[in-house]
């Protein structure tokens, strides 16, 4: 059995730009807008864990305690422009905030795994579930005046799904001094998939594409020698979602939207590791 506290320093920050420039109703109408945030949190997490061990069969599970928040730091901007010609009222916003209210939540965790033998190979199975989190207001942005519109109210929101995710994994003994090992393993996204990263009621801003669902697939070989351990490992991640686009403008406009884009992840990871003993 065993604990572990971890210190944590966390930044997060989103930024959005838009231009543009159309014709409607034989007048231009012109725009700029951008709209920035920067979180920073500093806070603890905790692991509490236990591990059970007989000749073939080996079991673990670790609770991933929520994360306990001590200090935090958060700015936020806005500025937009607008204007249409001679008949048309202008809109110009510059809005900077700094020390404003923040809070950043991570969820309670359980990870399970065993591992069984078979003659001299392996077998893991590993299971990890995270809570859910209730919406809430990851910012507390004031409301802030434009010049041609009514008050506008600005939300940050954050809130994750429940997640299950699994792996399966075999480790093959190939000889005394050669081990391969393969696995594949899930890594499901908390996040939901939203039209706006910061809702400022205007559409600015892209959908959030870190709601994407990651695939993992991993292999590699342990060398054992009398001098030296090495392993060589490599993963191999693939995602795919496709988003509904959301056309970002500062101001009414009869622009409609584009449809949908397409985000695709292909990622390689490398590792090489050597262990060496230096005692009996």
């Amino acid at each position: 059995m065993g604990a572990s506290l971890f210190y944590s320093a966390y930044n997060y920050s989103g930024n959005d730009r838009l231009s543009l420039a159309f014709l409607s109703e034989n007048q231009w109408i012109f725009g700029q807008g951008e709209a920035g945030f920067e979180q920073k949190s500093r806070g603890f997490y905790g692991k509490l864990s236990a591990a059970y061990k007989e000749k073939k069969l080996e079991l673990g599970v670790t609770l991933d305690l929520p994360y306990l928040e001590t200090s935090s730091e958060v700015q936020y901007n806005l500025q937009l422009f607008s204007t249409s010609g001679e008949n048309s009222e202008d809109q110009f916003t510059v809005s900077q905030f700094s020390g404003l209210q923040a809070r950043h939540k991570v969820p309670l965790g359980v990870n399970t795994g065993a591992g069984y033998a078979i003659g001299k190979n392996k077998l893991h199975l590993n299971i990890d579930w995270h809570a859910a989190i209730d919406a809430y207001q990851q910012i507390e942005i004031p409301t802030i005046n434009i010049s041609t519109e009514p008050p506008t109210d600005i939300e940050l929101i954050d809130e994750l799904k429940n997640v299950l995710n699994f792996g399966v994994g075999t480790e093959i003994d190939l000889s005394p001094s050669l081990v391969s090992h393969l696995s594949f393993t899930t890594d499901y996204s908390p996040v939901e998939s939203s039209d706006d990263l910061i809702n400022t009621g205007n559409n600015l801003g892209e959908a959030n594409i870190l709601a994407l669902d990651n695939y993992h697939f991993g292999g590699g070989f342990i060398i054992k020698t009398s001098i030296v351990e090495l392993s060589l490992g490599m993963v191999y991640t693939i995602a795919s979602e496709t988003f509904e686009r959301v056309i970002s403008r500062p101001i009414a406009a009869p622009i409609e939207s584009d449809g949908s884009f397409r985000v695709d992840v292909d990622r390689w990871r490398f590792l090489i590791a050597f262990n060496i003993p230096v005692a009996n």
